[in-house]
């Protein structure tokens, strides 16, 4: 089972969203714990939030969202999609995106045969980083340009394996707490904004994927799916590692990212 903070980090709903929904019955815990009223999640509730988020994309209200997840067969409901499916077609800006979107929904969901999940472990290292909130990609984009000039500037030398990754220590579409980092030799003094740190051994259930970034949401639900399965628990951040980024190659079909999630064995007895 996932605490709510953990299932918050995975489906990039936040906290309040989430016993926002609980208070509408649209996504209620699949455990309550009545002595210390903590909530729990299933790793099959990612995709009912993940469905959730789509439908909140396409311009459904919460109301309507509730009534297609309640009733998904329902004459009613299909003519609720396909007006909804004609006004995206009149928005060309949004057309690509929200079609997408919307052809997620009506498929039967396979991504747990799409994607490998191994166990990966980081060795203990000393690192450059960043951390900022930021809005979009480009945000992030600007985040690495300005580590890598600080790594310049200061001449410092990058370790044999630099495990270029971001670090998603809170996930939101509007303002996202994020860090870029860079396995480097030995340790220089922290800047105003660039800090060094020497990290410990970490171990990350990882899925290594080709192409753009919107099948992050399948990759984390199957993370989450094997990380539930084999009995661990999430402990810390999920991160992307980058064998090929946008900054190497502007063609999407370049790109090889490798998504982890820190794990640690659960004690037996304890949730």
């Amino acid at each position: 089972m996932l605490r709510i903070g953990e299932f918050s980090k995975l489906t990039g709903l936040s906290i309040r969203a989430l016993h926002y929904y609980e208070h509408l019955s649209l996504l209620n815990p699949a455990k309550i714990d009545l002595k210390s009223n903590y909530r729990y999640y299933s790793a099959s509730q990612i995709k009912i939030a993940n469905q959730i988020k789509n439908l909140q994309d396409i311009g459904f209200s919460l109301q309507d969202i509730k009534e297609i997840l309640e009733n998904p067969n329902s004459n009613n409901i299909q003519k609720k999609i396909d007006r909804r499916q004609q006004e995206i077609q009149q928005q060309l800006f949004k057309l690509s995106q929200q079609q997408r979107l919307l052809t997620k929904i009506v498929k039967k969901d396979e991504i747990l045969s799409k994607y490998h999940v191994t166990i990966k472990k980081i060795p203990q290292r000393n690192v450059i980083s960043l951390r900022q909130k930021v809005s979009n990609a480009q945000g992030e984009h600007k985040l690495w340009n300005q580590l890598w000039l600080e790594k310049q500037q200061q001449e410092i030398q990058l370790a044999q394996q630099a495990w270029p990754m971001t670090i998603f220590h809170e996930f939101d579409k509007v303002n996202s707490d994020i860090e870029v980092q860079l396995s480097i030799q030995g340790i220089r003094k922290n800047t105003n904004t660039i800090k060094f740190n020497e990290l410990p051994e970490v171990q990350l259930a990882t899925a290594t994927f080709d192409g753009d970034y919107q099948q992050m949401p399948e990759v984390m639900a199957v993370l989450a799916h094997w990380i539930e399965d084999h009995k661990y628990i999430v402990s810390g951040p999920a991160v992307n590692i980058f064998t090929c980024s946008p900054a190497q190659s502007a063609n999407s079909n370049d790109w090889v990212t490798t998504t982890g999630i820190p794990i640690k064995e659960t004690i037996p007895g304890i949730i």
